[in-house]
């Protein structure tokens, strides 16, 4: 009975640590490079890529999971050294476990004359500046009648959204450019729920559209 329970806690911390905290996580492919997007918001993800951001990379569809992995941190192992990058971007043509990623990464992991490379990866939290903040910014368009949110900056995948309506919480869902988009509109200002991969939650109260600029929370998971 005392092993059963012990399984059963081991699986469960497991579950909840998805970005990467058990060996079950890591994940087998073939990675590749291209020249990426530095200094645009071209990916799939439509997330912004500074201009000397040479660190990301594009994941295969399954493991985009319908973009829920935009903004995670991964941390790859290939043959001659590892690399962490960030999930900006899909990859339609890869196969599950493959990845993607930039030139620059793809060059501490392994032989840029390869081409491609066996690699093992797993989700990370990500190493963000010291009192890095969570960003919500509004897709352009957004009013009380038609509402796309992206979360920004968080250590930790993001992986569902909700806004306060009367006395429950509205589940909102996201598409795959990586938007949590609420076809009926939220009424400002909204309260937010956001949940992480691992749990944890954060109320976000008092929040008005402003599709212009991204707007600091001073949160963070």
């Amino acid at each position: 009975m005392k092993i059963k329970v012990f399984v059963f806690i081991l699986f469960s911390i497991c579950y909840l640590s998805v970005v990467a905290q058990c060996n079950s996580d890591i994940k087998t492919g073939q990675a590749t490079f291209y020249k990426g997007i530095a200094g645009s918001a071209k990916g799939n993800c439509s997330l912004p890529v500074g201009i000397n951001d040479t660190m990301h990379g594009a994941l295969n569809t399954k493991d985009y999971d319908g973009s829920m992995a935009c903004g995670a941190c991964i941390e790859i192992k290939g043959p001659q050294g590892k690399a962490i990058v960030k999930i900006v971007d899909r990859c339609p043509g890869c196969k599950p476990g493959d990845i993607d990623i930039t030139k620059e990464a793809f060059a501490k992991i392994g032989n840029i004359n390869s081409g491609r490379v066996p690699v093992t990866w797993q989700f990370i939290p990500c190493k963000l500046s010291s009192g890095a903040t969570i960003k919500v910014n509004f897709k352009a368009g957004s009013s009380k009648y038609w509402t796309g949110i992206q979360i920004r900056d968080a250590k930790e995948v993001v992986k569902t959204l909700a806004y306060f309506k009367g006395n429950s919480w509205i589940p909102v869902k996201r598409k795959m450019y990586n938007y949590f988009v609420a076809t009926e509109g939220i009424h400002p200002p909204m309260k937010l729920k956001i949940t992480s991969i691992s749990g944890k939650t954060l109320i976000l109260e008092d929040l008005l559209i402003n599709d212009k600029k991204d707007i600091d929370t001073q949160r963070q998971f």
